[in-house]
């Protein structure tokens, strides 16, 4: 198995990313608001890609009871088919369809009742204004509710206009930033763990400053450089081509590019 293999291999595991200082208070954040007994609109957001997902899923697998991640893209046109959603997940049933809504909004509070339940609505930014407006008006009227909004916001003039429509108060919003440079190499040290990329670690803690420019320290920006990068420099092994077999400015540029994370 040659590096390019080894990476793909690695890179199969979407869970690996390094507890930051960052990463780790979001983590205990998201950790107080679940155990706490204050009901509410939270927002969770970062950058696409930064990793809040993971940490979800993560805090998810670690806690089990008492949270309830709706992530039905597919299905979440409508204020209703959201809350038929969020029934069918602590129920473990559906309602019928002749049900009024009023009564699907009174089943929902009713069901989500106990102090510790937190409903966790990943991609929010994925729904329309008008039902992302009408799903956080059913919130805010239910007060014993306690709801995490998850969406990917890029500027802070995006996070204002989110944060108008769902309206959480300050003290509940939650920032999850990018990987900056230290934290790039560790996180490459820790997936390129093996002896054989030894030399490559040293050519990527001299380019770092250069990988963070190209990825933003974004995780998934990151995760998709490094696997082009080996793609180039397994084919230009292969091709004898030896000025792009080894990890240089060119070559993370060709890989940025390859990756669709740079503009040709």
């Amino acid at each position: 198995m040659n590096k390019y293999e080894t990476v793909k291999t690695i890179l199969r595991d979407k869970n690996q990313f390094i507890m930051t200082d960052n990463i780790q208070k979001a983590k205990d954040r998201l950790y107080d608001i679940i155990y706490s007994n204050d009901r509410g609109i939270y927002l969770f957001t970062g950058e696409q890609g930064a990793g809040k997902s993971l940490i979800i899923d993560r805090l998810i697998s670690t806690i089990k009871d008492d949270i309830y991640l709706y992530r039905d893209i597919e299905n979440r046109n409508n204020e209703r088919t959201i809350l038929e959603g969020l029934y069918r997940l602590i129920k473990k049933k559906s309602l019928a369809s002749n049900i009024a809504l009023d009564e699907v909004k009174n089943r929902v509070n009713d069901a989500y009742q106990k102090v510790n339940h937190t409903i966790i609505i990943d991609n929010a930014d994925q729904l329309e204004e008008s039902t992302l407006e009408k799903v956080a008006d059913f919130f805010r009227e239910n007060s014993k509710l306690k709801v995490i909004f998850v969406a990917d916001i890029t500027t802070s003039k995006d996070s204002e206009f989110f944060n108008s429509i769902i309206h959480a108060e300050e003290q509940n919003l939650t920032v999850l930033s990018n990987y900056n440079n230290s934290e790039i190499i560790k996180y490459y040290e820790q997936l390129l763990k093996f002896n054989f990329f030894k030399n490559d670690l040293k050519a990527i803690s001299k380019y770092s400053e250069l990988i963070e420019e190209l990825t933003g320290g974004n995780l998934k920006a990151m995760r998709t450089l490094l696997s082009n990068l080996f793609k180039v420099l397994i084919a230009s092994e292969e091709n004898s081509i030896k000025r792009f077999s080894k990890i240089n400015e060119c070559v993370l540029t060709m890989s940025a590019l390859e990756g669709g994370l740079i503009d040709g």
